[in-house]
């Protein structure tokens, strides 16, 4: 039997190639050689940060509004009508998630109450806006008026999603309650 170290553990799970196996033989070493509770120890290495979550979760929600724009140039109205909604949904979630949990932990760790969150939600306000514009053109019919709006909302989710994921979400990473375990609860919740 061998023992796999901290690095390498991480690492591996940062591949995704740690196998069932390797796992358990760092668990059965570190409960019988390590000074530390190793539960919290594999606890942390294998939490998602804050910012990897919700990095992952722009790529889903990208994800579902690739597919309601391509239903839409193809002028297929009942999936592009589906996939539509899938895509509103998640982002309604997402930012739920934003406005609700992560902004003001954000504002009450900092005391900023403008700012770069003031930002977001601003934002936030125009993508709504562009997915009742979307949500229009999808029940006219209208190819034209839908991919042009589609446009304009991809153009904003690129540079709003840049500014949260190099800069905002970092920033929430490191404050103290980000490494509070209630946030792999929460993680749970919203997924």
């Amino acid at each position: 039997m061998f023992a796999l170290s901290s690095r390498r553990l991480k690492a591996f799970h940062e591949n995704k190639t740690l196998t069932i196996s390797e796992l358990l033989t760092h668990i059965i070493h570190c409960t019988t050689n390590c000074r530390y509770d190793p539960a919290t120890k594999l606890q942390k290495l294998f939490i998602m940060s804050i910012s990897e979550f919700m990095s992952k979760d722009h790529k889903a929600c990208d994800l579902l509004f690739a597919q309601a724009e391509n239903a839409a140039s193809e002028e297929n109205w009942d999936s592009a009508s589906q996939a539509l909604t899938a895509f509103v949904r998640a982002m309604s979630r997402h930012f739920g998630i934003e406005e609700l949990e992560l902004f003001p932990a954000f504002e009450q760790a900092t005391g900023m109450q403008g700012g770069p969150t003031q930002m977001m939600r601003m934002e936030h306000v125009q993508m709504r806006e562009l997915f009742a514009e979307m949500q229009y053109a999808l029940e006219q019919e209208n190819s034209d008026d839908y991919l042009g709006a589609a446009e304009t909302l991809l153009i904003l989710m690129q540079q709003h999603n840049v500014k949260e994921e190099q800069i905002l979400y970092g920033m929430i990473d490191r404050l103290p309650s980000a490494s509070d375990s209630d946030w792999l609860q929460k993680f749970q919740e919203w997924s």
